[in-house]
């Protein structure tokens, strides 16, 4: 019998567990006291460099210089309202409240540095309703801006992270936090009592326009807030901030009896008729308007754009046109002004305005009266500016996109003759074109409309005889040229259809353009190419009126975008009050006035830039020979040297400031009547 062991169960041992690592104990690092205590006047001195410097770097673009006391006392007072606020709370969250409020406010100089590179106004509150539109025509090539500003930021930047790092571990004893309590309440008071001695209802007080008084100049520009430049620079970076963000987003009540009934008394005692000796010349005739995008003075050239060139030469050219920008969307400034002979107001109304007040007045209702059809064409789709809707509450029939037109490549304007048939008709028709094809930037990303034509531009432009400061800006030059030869081989098309149909003998066509060249990332540049040093001199761009009906001649009046519509209005003979007009009849004697933005204006024969009076004398156009020796009609525009000329007064001239007060007088007014949807009372009342 064999044996077999049964193996037998052997428990385990157990491991007894490992006994832990010791953890090496931290390393702290231990500041004296007094580093600790120089968190705050490191983010106090943050928070005023980026005020201050703001101020400095643009000292000569407001009516105040930087070293006044108001915009000193507000920078001073708010950045020790941000700095005391932050002392009472624990170290995270004062942490917190440091590095949020530095980042929101260097975002927004960084806004204000760009937008003023592009615009030649500073930011505000109230472009935010068109921010969701502008943003998809956003560019990085957009944020140029000077090594100077990005140097400043950088070291306030540095200060606001040490003050930050240097922030103590223990919450501010009762005791010890009442002084910055106590100094938090004394800058608040003192800011109030600021804006108090500050503001005026501008709206309903009359100013004394008196340029030796100091506080009437620090008055006229605090309470101005339409007139962001000067506003800025008198207010400082953070009450300018409070103030935009107040009047945009928690506006006065306009609307009420009392303010319609003030209106009701102005247009009463303003009446306004033309004595043009060209009333009624187009009556009967059709119309088409073509707002071409960015196409500036130096670009209209038999070289560039002969087309157009050739179109003007034809036309009556209005050699001192301007489009000030009233607002940031300066295509729809444009848009809306043409439309409606009305300014946009920088602040104080909503998008949403433009698709529900009431336009009695636009070109799209009168030209319905008068038994036109009246419709709208651009690529853009209908949700861009809200354009479907707004163009519409003008008047117009339809708005019609690219997909409407058939145009297959938005970049490319030549293709917008494929809607010939769409906006010319065998009835009386009232057209309203916009281009596209020079949208900036100028860098390469409008492709689509600068392949077509680069090699054109590369053959045609001469660039030895022009001084680039940069390699971007020759870069930028020659997108611009190739994509303005887009726009113009649209035009070719489109006048050689117009006559092909017969059109060119019963339809009256008016070019002219949105905005300058902005989308030129150096400003300096733009206005070296259009011989100009003055921001509202470099808003002069192209208008012609091509019509068989008129001898073609140069008017060198002075007008701007919110002419057209009383002009349109006076030629065709269409029933209206012109009264209701921001401007007035380009052919009239009471033409010639061109208000600006921040309440400067041009005449014929002086200039006032908010601060001084000047002497403007015009350099006529000359003649210049062919490579045959033959002689070339005038250029329109003559390169390089300039043919506005501005000779600084000693003071005013006789009238001058009357005419100062007219003009702030009449843009408040018809902002008004836009804020206060005026038109829709008045028809009620009629």
């Amino acid at each position: 019998m064999k044996l077999v062991s049964t193996p037998q169960f052997v428990p385990e041992t157990p491991t007894a567990p490992r006994a832990p690592r010791p953890r090496k104990p931290r390393v702290k690092l231990r500041l004296p006291l007094w580093a600790h205590q120089m968190s705050l006047p490191l983010a106090f001195l943050s928070y005023l460099l980026l005020d201050v410097t703001l101020r400095y770097l643009y000292d000569e673009v407001g009516a105040i210089p930087a070293s006044a006391f108001p915009p000193w006392l507000f920078s001073a007072c708010w950045a020790l309202v941000f700095t005391c606020a932050g002392a009472l709370m624990k170290r995270l969250w004062r942490r917190i409240w440091f590095g949020v409020t530095f980042f929101v406010f260097a975002a927004e100089c960084v806004v204000h540095a760009a937008l003023y590179k592009l615009t030649g106004t500073f930011f505000s509150f109230a472009a935010m309703a068109f921010a969701g539109d502008g943003a998809k025509f956003f560019s990085f090539a957009y944020l140029n801006i000077d090594s100077a500003e990005w140097i400043w930021l950088a070291v306030c930047l540095a200060l606001m992270v040490a003050a930050i790092l240097l922030a103590p571990d223990r919450q501010p004893a009762r005791r010890t936090a009442s002084a910055p309590a106590l100094l938090l309440v004394l800058a608040g008071l003192t800011i109030l009592m600021a804006q108090r001695a500050l503001y005026i209802d501008v709206t309903r007080d009359k100013l004394t326009w008196d340029a030796k008084s100091k506080e009437s100049v620090f008055a006229e520009s605090y309470s101005r807030i339409e007139r962001t430049n000067d506003c800025l620079l008198v207010s400082g970076l953070y009450e300018f901030t409070f103030r935009s963000a107040l009047s945009t987003y928690l506006p006065s009540n306009f609307i009420s009896h009392e303010e319609h009934a003030a209106l009701d008394d102005w247009y009463a005692a303003h009446p306004k008729k033309t004595d043009s000796p060209y009333a009624g010349a187009l009556e009967g005739q059709n119309l088409i308007v073509i707002l071409m995008e960015s196409v500036d003075t130096w670009m209209v050239t038999p070289e560039y754009m002969p087309n157009l060139y050739a179109a003007l030469q034809e036309s009556v050219q209005f050699t001192d046109y301007y489009a000030p920008m009233y607002i940031s969307a300066a295509t729809f400034n444009s848009e809306f002004a043409v439309n409606t002979g009305l300014a946009a107001p920088p602040v104080g109304i909503s998008n949403n305005a433009y698709a529900t007040y009431s336009f009695p007045y636009s070109m799209a209702h009168l030209f319905r009266s008068a038994g036109y059809t009246a419709n709208s064409f651009h690529v853009g789709k209908p949700d861009v500016y809200n354009r479907g809707n707004v163009h519409l509450n003008f008047g117009f029939e339809a708005y019609n996109s690219a997909k409407d037109m058939g145009v297959a490549n938005v970049f490319r304007d030549s293709q917008l003759v494929r809607a010939h048939d769409m906006y010319t008709s065998d009835e009386p028709f009232f057209s309203f074109l916009l281009t596209y094809s020079v949208h900036g930037p100028h860098n390469g990303e409008m492709w689509g409309a600068i392949e077509p034509h680069l090699k054109d531009a590369n053959d045609t432009i001469d660039f030895d005889a022009i001084d680039f400061p940069t390699d971007l800006d020759r870069e930028e030059y020659k997108c611009a040229i190739a994509q303005a030869m887009e726009t113009d081989e649209f035009i070719g098309k489109f006048m050689q259809q117009l006559r092909a149909d017969g059109h060119d003998e019963d339809t009256t066509v008016i070019f002219l353009a949105d905005h300058y060249a902005k989308y030129m990332t150096n400003a300096e540049f733009v206005m070296q190419l259009k011989g100009v040093t003055n921001r509202d001199l470099l808003t002069r761009v192209p208008f012609g009126i091509w019509s068989k009906k008129l001898e073609p001649q140069v008017v060198t009046t002075p007008v701007s975008i919110t002419d057209v519509a009383p002009t349109i209005a006076s030629l065709f003979a269409l029933d209206v009050d012109l009264r209701y007009y921001t401007g007035s009849d380009m052919f009239s004697s009471d033409a010639g006035i061109v208000p600006f933005i921040e309440g400067h204006w041009i005449s014929a024969a002086t200039y006032y830039d908010g601060r001084d009076y000047y002497a403007v004398e015009r350099v006529a156009p000359t003649p210049e020979p062919d490579a045959e020796g033959e002689e070339n009609p005038p250029l329109l525009y003559p390169r390089p040297e300039t043919d506005v000329v501005l000779t600084k007064r000693k003071g005013p001239p006789p009238g001058a400031q009357e005419t100062t007060d007219a003009v702030y007088t009449r843009m408040q007014t018809a902002w008004r009547t836009l804020q206060s949807d005026y038109f829709a009372y008045l028809l009620e009342k009629q």
